[in-house]
């Protein structure tokens, strides 16, 4: 198998009985051979992942795709644990701003908080990849300090400050992963983690910011019968959106799920229900975007009402 594991490398790169382990970041990179280097390498990787998920992913694929043999590619990435690590930690250094940090804390929790969000909305499989191995890389690093700098200025202890980061950090997890599940079930597009996105023809432009690129999606959907965006369901009032999004694919049984909360809805047993219903129960489009920025706000403001009136004097 050319996924199979190497001898362990040493910390100069090198592979042998005994040789000392160490991260692959910490060694330098082999020599580039003809077009193949570990920058690359890293790259196709990534872009598989993407499109098709962490599963993907493997030395045969990320070689076909280079046009390269399999065992050329363990010269530069050992085995297939590090270049996942290093496909991480590449796309974590998109997560660290490059503009200096606004003075107020709450302003550049809000632009780290953004920044991440949209990192992880470009590559899903991200979250999955954090989890499954663990490592801290250099750029992870980089988004860690970053992050602590944002909160330097606030007069209160190091464990307040760690617990304020752990808060956002849980929210913007929590969005993300929700705007993920959302735009599978509608069949904008799929998760990264199960599988490719649904084809669409007259795609929109693939640079577009996620959010930007999904609701550039919904807006090229065809109209809805009777026109508007904005079209209430004739039997219960619910927004259409949370029934089907015209033109594209939505997940069956998520569609069953929603008839089934409508259908109840509309016995009149469940007054609150019915109420919840008339609202957009899925993270999507603009949607996504005005309620990312208003739950950050809340819990933003939040914090800053438990702090000490001189926390944050200059």
């Amino acid at each position: 198998m050319d996924d199979r594991q190497p001898e362990p490398r040493a910390a100069s790169g090198g592979t042998g009985p005994g040789a000392a382990l160490g991260p692959l970041w910490e060694s330098p990179p082999a020599p580039p051979g003809p077009g193949l280097t570990r920058a690359a390498i890293v790259g196709a990787a990534i872009d598989i992942a993407d499109r098709e998920g962490l599963d993907a992913v493997s030395i045969r694929r990320v070689a076909a795709v280079l046009d390269a043999r399999p065992m050329s590619l363990y010269t530069h990435v050992p085995s297939k644990d590090d270049l996942l690590d290093l496909m991480t930690d590449r796309v974590a250094g998109e997560a660290v701003l490059t503009e200096a940090l606004p003075t107020d804390w709450r302003a550049a929790m809000r632009a780290i908080a953004a920044r991440s969000r949209e990192v992880g909305l470009r590559h899903t499989w991200m979250l999955r990849s954090v989890v499954k191995r663990g490592n801290i890389g250099p750029n992870a690093v980089r988004h860690i300090e970053q992050s602590f700098e944002a909160l330097a200025g606030l007069r209160v202890e190091t464990s307040r400050r760690i617990e304020i980061l752990r808060a956002v950090d849980t929210f913007v997890i929590g969005h993300i992963l929700g705007e993920v599940s959302a735009r599978k079930r509608e069949g904008q597009q799929a998760c990264a983690a199960d599988g490719p996105a649904p084809e669409r023809s007259s795609a929109p432009d693939q640079n577009l910011a996620p959010e930007r690129r999904l609701a550039a999606e919904q807006d090229r959907a065809p109209a809805r019968a009777g026109g508007g965006g904005d079209e209430r369901d004739r039997g219960t009032g619910a927004p259409a959106v949370d029934r089907a999004v015209p033109g594209l694919p939505a997940e069956p049984r998520w569609q069953a799920v929603v008839e089934h909360l409508h259908q109840l809805a509309a016995s009149g047993q469940h007054p609150a229900l019915a109420e919840v219903l008339t609202e957009p129960l899925t993270l999507s489009g603009g949607h996504a975007d005005r309620a990312f920025e208003q739950g950050l706000d809340w819990l933003l403001s939040g914090i800053a009402a438990t702090l000490p009136p001189d926390a944050a004097a200059a």
